[in-house]
């Protein structure tokens, strides 16, 4: 993932105002991510940031009106007549992932 947000949570020497450890620790897990300042153009670096899956999962959730695996079954699964039989056994991110996929094919 990269967002560009100064979030990334492994590989430099310091401690980035939304890395992981900061920004869970924080009272407000949104408002400490959304203030971090940009480190690069969105898209042109790549690094690990939980903050990234985060603001996806905070988006789908204001996009989506219905809980994520009823929406996922219905745009995703039935469509293509698969079954899952336990989301608990899919990551988060994935889920999330295949959900932003299905609203814009360009970033997948």
């Amino acid at each position: 993932m990269s967002s560009g947000l100064d979030a990334v949570d492994f590989g430099v020497d310091r401690r980035p105002p939304a890395s992981e450890d900061e920004y869970q620790n924080s009272p407000d897990w949104l408002k400490t991510v959304v203030e971090a300042p940009m480190i690069n153009y969105p898209g042109t670096h790549a690094n690990y940031s939980s903050a990234n899956p985060y603001l996806l999962g905070i988006l789908m959730d204001t996009v989506v009106k219905q809980p994520l695996d009823a929406f996922i079954d219905q745009e995703l699964f039935e469509p293509w007549a698969l079954t899952i039989i336990s989301y608990s056994m899919i990551p988060l991110t994935v889920l999330i992932l295949v959900v932003a996929c299905i609203y814009d094919r360009e970033i997948c």
